[in-house]
């Protein structure tokens, strides 16, 4: 069932807190809608339910407008998840779930076999069962989330509206809880949920409503709107956005702009393939280079994420004569090299070539024979073993040495 929104405007007193909002959801989709707090998504899906009646604008369920419909239409069109739930009475869970059959069931009629096998249906798939004769008011935060989820599903509704429904959950059960939607999305329920979490977003949602100041902000696939740029400008934060190799997601880290160390010793550091996770985040507080890292390694990504100085070249390229003459430069001005323990190839042996007539520091960080990790039939090999034999050259097998030996020499300076 298909929800159709044009020019829609609300107001809490004179605070004009929806401002124009237009947007379609088609039947079977999933919508996200994200945004800090206080820019409005509560408030429309409220408005979608009816539980708040808008000023102006269109608001069409399944091409009939939203008040045509009876209350008890609605209630079996529409289902409504709040971020909490609040009871006065004592209630059992199963009692709670039961109260979602009430738009199934005349006046003057009672609960069937039927409504029953429903909610046991539902339990068994929410994992509930355990928690039926239970006190509603008893239960967890999360627990009680997950009835008034069940209690959702068993109203058997077209359209299911939630808001930050994971907020009370642990890890395992946000996972399965938002399997569950996926599950009930593949059988043409239409979902749109408000959603704090943007990795969580980004990975199940279809499309995403992007709200700021009770406008929106932007709108379209998960790519269009997870940009670096719209988060930084709607939620002032830094954030590196990449695609998870494991998910096929947008994955978004955010990060903060660290406060550098006014020492003068400066640190580059060479690595790739993840090699310098480690060692990049031990010198967080330090003056640090790296490269030269194509764009599309892992290390890239840490480097980035600690605000360093990053010589790159395009993804899946060899080292460029640009690139390498910009690492030469780098290098005049550095106290100490690290070149770190990574697979070297005919596309990267520059990076080592570099080191060969330099005087400066350089330390190397061996965890793994040099013959596992030579793709250049032997000539990286030659190069590597010349370099350790120069005297300016130390090799270590622990990453903290490093870090310690480094911080000593400084501190003998101070």
């Amino acid at each position: 069932m298909s929800v159709e929104i044009n020019k829609l405007n609300f107001f809490y007193g004179k605070s004009h807190t929806l401002k124009n909002i237009s947007f379609q959801v088609e039947k079977g989709e999933f919508i996200g809608i994200v945004g800090p707090n206080g820019s409005g998504k509560t408030t429309l899906l409220k408005i979608i339910d009816r539980l708040l009646k808008y000023e102006s604008g269109i608001i069409s369920i399944n091409g009939r407008d939203l008040y045509s419909y009876s209350l008890r239409e609605l209630a079996r069109t529409i289902s409504f998840v709040p971020q909490t739930s609040h009871l006065t009475f004592d209630f059992t869970a199963y009692e709670i779930a039961l109260m979602g059959r009430n738009p199934h069931i005349g006046k003057f009629e009672v609960e069937t076999k039927e409504d029953y096998e429903i909610i046991q249906k539902i339990f068994e798939l929410t994992n509930c069962i355990e928690l039926a004769n239970r006190n509603f008011n008893d239960l967890s935060g999360g627990e009680q989330q997950k009835i008034i989820f069940s209690r959702a599903l068993v109203q058997e509704p077209e359209i299911l509206l939630l808001d930050e429904p994971t907020t009370h959950l642990d890890i395992y059960n946000q996972i399965e809880y938002m399997e569950l939607l996926k599950k009930f999305q593949n059988d043409g329920l239409t979902i749109i949920m408000v959603v704090h979490d943007l990795n969580l977003a980004a990975q199940y949602c279809d499309r995403l409503i992007l709200m700021s100041e009770g406008s929106i902000y932007s709108m379209g696939s998960i790519e269009e709107v997870l940009t670096e740029d719209n988060i930084k400008e709607v939620f002032n934060i830094d954030v590196i956005t990449h695609k998870s190799y494991i998910t096929d997601s947008i994955h978004i880290v955010p990060y903060l702009k660290f406060i550098k160390e006014t020492h003068p010793v400066r640190i580059h550091i060479i690595c790739g393939g993840g090699s310098g996770a480690k060692i990049l985040h031990l010198f967080k507080n330090f003056k640090v280079s790296v490269g030269v890292l194509n764009a599309a390694d892992s290390d890239y990504e840490v480097a980035k994420l600690y605000d360093y100085q990053i010589i790159t070249e395009k993804p899946f390229s060899p080292i460029s004569n640009e690139s390498y003459e910009e690492i030469l430069r780098v290098l005049e001005d550095v106290r100490y090299i690290i070149f770190c323990n990574f697979p070297i190839g005919i596309g990267n042996l520059r990076n080592l070539e570099c080191l060969l007539d330099l005087e400066k520091e350089i330390i190397i960080y061996e965890e793994t024979d040099i013959d596992l990790r030579d793709f250049t039939n032997g000539k990286a090999k030659k190069m590597y073993e010349e370099l350790k034999k120069h005297p300016n050259v130390r090799v270590f097998n622990e990453i903290n040495e490093i870090f310690k030996f480094i911080k000593s020499e400084i501190n003998k300076e101070v």
